[in-house]
């Protein structure tokens, strides 16, 4: 049992730890937003009153090579059930291997665990990266169940053999079978799992060029309800179920007059918080209306960091009242290692973190665009009879707002000077045709999406 004093220095060992990765990885963190963004075809937003009117839209153009991609990438790992092979490590183990075989082909094939790779591969396409942890699950929810069992009753009169019952005067005591409503623990997540854990999520080490190199790994999970992770169990030496974290100096600190949702979680990073970033590029939301939705929360939250080392697992409760240790426990592994691992898009010699598809094809991504919107913008001017403005010559851009009987004041010059129309304008439509099929062929090119099909890359209109 650790004294209070090395608890708090295990916390503040984990939270060193915690921000020195996070520092370090700060570039990866930046650039997977910006690939948010564009997978989603984000557009900035114009502040400009210049450019409000001009077209500004994003090309989905990304969204579907990262689709045709998700589908390239995952289908071939679906199709082998186990996704590796199990063979017998010495003679005699083959029953044993078909065993193991038959448990890993039923449990790849899980709805669960395929919708949940399938979301990880598509962030790997994404952000170049995708991270699975080994875990075994003991998750169980308190019920009720019915059991049988030997009740207890008294006996006060017997049959006699015509059948007539006689009265005793004295109950005899007797058993009998019954059945009961007795308490009992369903389980509801039991046995080993491979969970997918968001990039953003996970601070490795730094430098360390694998994971089997790494001395440790920060896990992150924001925002965890208490009441779920009281469900998580284990079982001792007896064989009893406990709880697999421990709350009890956490409620400690908040008193016997807690009320629901009073325990909120803490944001213990330094600088920006990219996970956060990157939900909000995605649902649209601002951090201010995150905020306002968890002060009506009424669910007690903490934010978990895990340190996972091939020794075990230290997990510190970070809430308003601090930092609080809530587990320690050694690995059940008979050869001590991190139980992560890392799949990458494409390999990075340098790194351990790997090159997204969007990388490479990032600045392609904004040509396209701004080639789309240019032409788009003079395509418009075209229609409407377009108008050059010398903006020198006006007195207010307000004026230049359509509105009823409004009038466009000059500061000097005359009006045909400050306005005039542009009688000649030519369609870009061929050229603008011809630059996008070059940079459609380039972003296939490079992403690897390209269908190999005759044809040019970019103008293709049969698709093999």
């Amino acid at each position: 049992m650790k004294s209070p004093e090395e608890k708090r220095q295990a916390a503040d060992r984990i939270l060193k730890r915690y921000r020195w990765s996070k520092e370090y990885h700060q570039p990866w963190h930046e650039r997977w937003v910006r690939y948010y963004r564009i997978w989603r075809s984000l557009a900035d937003a114009v502040d400009d009153i210049e450019d409000a009117d001009e077209p500004n839209s994003f090309l989905p153009y990304i969204f579907g090579s990262v689709e045709d991609l998700c589908a390239r990438v995952i289908e071939p790992f679906f199709r082998m059930r186990p996704p590796c092979r199990v063979g017998p490590r010495k003679a005699g183990d083959e029953r044993s291997a078909e065993n193991f075989s038959t448990m890993a082909r039923s449990y790849f094939q899980s709805s669960e665990y395929r919708l949940d790779f399938l979301a990880g591969g598509k962030g790997r396409i994404i952000t170049g990266n995708q991270w699975e942890r080994d875990t075994w699950a003991s998750v169980y929810r308190k019920g009720k169940d019915t059991r049988r069992v030997q009740g207890q009753g008294m006996m006060d009169q017997i049959k006699m053999m015509g059948g007539k019952a006689v009265a005793l005067a004295r109950g005899i005591p007797f058993e009998h079978p019954d059945v009961a409503v007795v308490d009992a623990d369903y389980p509801i997540r039991v046995g080993y799992h491979a969970e997918q854990v968001s990039p953003f999520l996970v601070h490795p080490e730094p430098g360390a060029k694998s994971v089997k190199r790494m001395r440790w790994l920060i896990e992150e999970e924001p925002a965890v309800a208490i009441q779920d992770l009281q469900a998580h169990q284990e079982r001792d030496a007896a064989g009893q179920l406990v709880p697999l974290f421990d709350f009890t100096e956490l409620m400690a600190a908040y008193g016997e007059r807690r009320t629901p949702g009073m325990i909120r979680p803490r944001d213990v990073s330094e600088g920006e918080n990219y996970y956060l970033l990157a939900m909000q590029a995605v649902t649209g939301r601002a951090g201010a209306e995150d905020q306002a939705a968890s002060s009506r929360d009424d669910v007690d939250r903490v934010t978990l960091l895990h340190e996972w080392t091939p020794e075990g697992v230290s997990t510190v409760a970070c809430c308003d009242k601090g930092n609080f240790i809530v587990r320690e426990r050694p690995l059940p592994l008979n050869v001590p290692r991190i139980p992560f691992r890392v799949r990458v898009y494409t390999i990075d010699p340098l790194f351990l973190l790997g090159i997204s598809a969007i990388e490479p094809v990032e600045d392609l991504v904004y040509d396209i665009n701004d080639i789309h919107n240019l032409a788009f913008a003079n395509w418009l001017r075209i229609i409407n009879g377009m108008l050059a403005v010398d903006m020198s010559k006006i007195v207010s851009k307000e004026d230049l707002e359509p509105r009823a009987g409004g009038r466009v004041r000059i500061s000097q010059g005359n009006v045909h000077e400050a306005i005039a129309a542009i009688s000649q304008s030519q369609d870009p439509s061929s050229s603008m045709v011809l630059q996008e099929s070059n940079i459609k062929g380039l972003i296939e090119r490079a992403m690897g999406s390209a269908d190999l099909s005759p044809g040019m890359a970019g103008t293709k209109k049969d698709h093999a």
